[in-house]
């Protein structure tokens, strides 16, 4: 539990790094300075040490007994006994109530519920982590894709205007109308491209509160790595941020019935008192003592005992739902990313690594008239389109390490040197 602690009081001191300004920012964005700069900026992980704050209050109080209460009587009684008037001070008491049994209860229930909010504030950081990862990955993933659709643009381009080729003068009008045709559509897939683009690099500038002047530059997809084993991704699931916070706010559930149980009887008086009246004719103090508690004749205030129980078990379905769902979340995420990882490097090798020599050859070819010019169109398109898909299966295989980052409660921050 309190490596668990530091832990998180590690990421909450990474949370708060010093302000700097946007002339510090990286030329390169990377995942991680990514995700340090959402969790410096995003605005949940104030509410979360609000809420640990509110309870290492609540701690603090715990222990404390409660405050003892003073009575001061002034009345007539002894001038009426004296036969005169006037009123004068009769009685003084101090009543403290005493908390036996009680103060240990909340004290411990306290103590669990500052930690399970901690582990609260750790799964909100973990949540700010895969939101940040969904986005950078969707922006990386547009940035090719744009880049590539730029490219294509650009090649048709070549070969009906810019292009020293001496053959581009012998073209026939069938297929100059079809090179137009191919040169138009690559310029729609770019202008759709770049709209992509540009949708994703407002939320990656929203979420890490970026003016609208910045341009963030990532680098391109990258191989996807293979994934650790499922056994060591389960053993690491085990110290989960969602599940450390629902057993300990399980346990908090248990130490709640003690504290409802400690709680159905009022707690015991101790009142010293001192009182002025006229005894044997004369005006004398007299002092004592008296202890005050609840008989339970017929209420006996089981219903927050009842409550408690309740609370408790409804504690311990939702953590045996969520390491259920996890676990289930995790294994589909593994199985999934393998599949995607063997796919991607079966479309490599087997497509996209042919259909570029193909491209290679055949323009090789057109310039040589070896090829005509339908040859050359559809070996251009099965390049391209080969290199799109094979982005996509990258980019999927990304989100899915996201997801299986997310499912094992694999934080980032820990993660990197």
């Amino acid at each position: 539990m309190l490596t668990f602690i530091s832990r998180a009081a590690c990421l909450v001191a990474l949370s708060a790094y010093a302000a700097h300004s946007y002339a510090e920012l990286p030329a390169q964005w990377d995942l991680i300075s990514s995700v340090r700069e959402a969790l410096r900026q995003t605005p949940q992980l104030q509410a979360a040490a609000a809420e640990v704050d509110a309870r290492q209050s609540m701690l603090d109080e715990s222990s404390a007994w409660p405050n003892p209460r003073i009575e001061i009587s002034i009345d007539d009684s002894v001038s009426l006994e004296q036969g005169n008037t006037g009123y004068a001070f009769s009685e003084l008491s101090v009543t403290q109530p005493i908390p036996f049994g009680r103060l240990n209860a909340e004290s411990k229930q306290a103590r669990i519920e500052v930690s399970a909010a901690q582990a609260q504030q750790r799964y909100r950081l973990l949540n700010v982590e895969k939101k940040t990862a969904l986005l950078f990955y969707e922006l990386q993933f547009r940035s090719d894709i744009l880049s590539l659709a730029k490219q294509r643009h650009d090649s048709l381009e070549k070969l009906m205007v810019r292009g020293k080729d001496p053959l581009v003068r012998y073209f026939s009008e069938t297929e100059r109308m079809r090179l137009g045709i191919l040169r138009e559509e690559a310029h729609q897939a770019m202008s759709a491209a770049e709209g992509e683009y540009n949708e994703a690099l407002s939320q990656f500038r929203t979420l890490l509160s970026l003016p609208e002047s910045t341009d963030p530059v990532t680098g391109p997809l990258e191989t996807l790595p293979a994934p650790q084993s499922l056994d060591e991704l389960l053993a690491i699931q085990a110290q989960h941020p969602l599940l450390i916070s629902l057993q300990l706010s399980k346990q908090a559930a248990a130490a709640g019935i003690d504290v409802s149980r400690a709680q159905r009887r009022v707690d015991p008086e101790l009142k010293l008192f001192t009182t002025r009246d006229v005894y044997a004719g004369k005006e004398q103090n007299s002092t004592g003592i008296a202890v005050m508690f609840e008989i339970p004749l017929w209420l006996k205030n089981d219903r927050q005992v009842a409550r408690a129980r309740a609370d408790f078990q409804q504690q311990q379905a939702e953590l045996s739902v969520q390491q259920r769902d996890l676990g289930s979340q995790l294994r589909k995420s593994h199985l999934h990313l393998q599949h995607l990882i063997e796919q991607a490097d079966h479309y490599r090798d087997y497509i996209l690594q042919p259909a570029k020599k193909i491209l290679q050859l055949s323009q090789r070819g057109f310039r040589s008239g070896e090829i005509d010019l339908l040859n050359f169109i559809d070996a251009h398109n099965t390049y391209y389109d080969a290199r799109s898909k094979y982005l996509m299966l990258v980019y999927d295989g990304w989100l899915e390490t996201a997801d299986l980052r997310y499912s094992a409660g694999q934080m980032l921050a820990e993660m990197a040197p």
